[in-house]
């Protein structure tokens, strides 16, 4: 895995085979897009179930 900046907010790792995009805001657990996305799947609909504009918008 290429080293992370604090200057920048991605880096893109072009040798890699499967071009892991580097997330450096994120720390090092969340270093690559994939770790990116399960951390949405598996945080985003407890957070939008506590929104309360988003409860009534799907409660029609």
């Amino acid at each position: 895995m290429a080293p992370q900046s604090a200057d920048t907010a991605a880096e893109i790792d072009l040798n890699s085979r499967q071009q892991n995009i580097l997330i450096s805001f994120w720390g090092p657990q969340m270093s690559t897009l994939e770790s990116l996305k399960e951390t949405v799947k598996r945080e985003l609909p407890a957070w939008l179930e506590s929104d309360p504009a988003f409860r009534e918008a799907i409660h029609f």
